[in-house]
């Protein structure tokens, strides 16, 4: 997660999650060991000079898969997947996840105990915050 706006996202990510993938081998290394590499960007928006997609500035999420372009759809390279989540830009739904991580992203650092407890159902989401939590975070961070 990186807070600091910047451009460019599309491209910064598809080079971070290459790296991931082409340094998983040196050289010599079986390439059956290598791994698929899934990149989670989780982009904060919102400021009217700078969006997360100056194309579809109302965008919340993008999905990137590699796929064959010349024999159908469907036929997919199954290494490097990228999700990307313009969070200020998230529609109101009524999945009870979706909404859970929408309110972790953008408003956990504003949240007490009291109000977690009474507005986050989403297992993963309360052990989130709970790792969160400022006085369980190292004294160097």
């Amino acid at each position: 997660m990186q807070v600091i706006t910047e451009d460019h996202w599309d491209r910064r990510a598809l080079a971070y999650v290459a790296s991931f993938y082409g340094n998983q081998l040196s050289k010599g290394a079986d390439w059956k060991k290598i791994r698929k590499v899934v990149g989670v960007n989780i982009l904060g928006g919102g400021s009217q000079n700078k969006v997360a997609w100056p194309d579809a500035p109302d965008q919340f999420m993008r999905h990137y898969k590699f796929e064959d372009q010349l024999n159908g759809k469907g036929r997919f390279i199954d290494g490097i997947e990228l999700f990307q989540y313009s969070i200020m830009n998230a529609p109101t739904v009524d999945d009870q996840g979706m909404k859970d991580w929408v309110t972790f992203f953008r408003r956990a650092h504003l949240m007490n105990e009291e109000e977690v407890a009474a507005e986050i159902k989403t297992p993963a989401v309360l052990r989130a915050f709970e790792l969160a939590k400022i006085s369980k975070l190292p004294a160097e961070v």
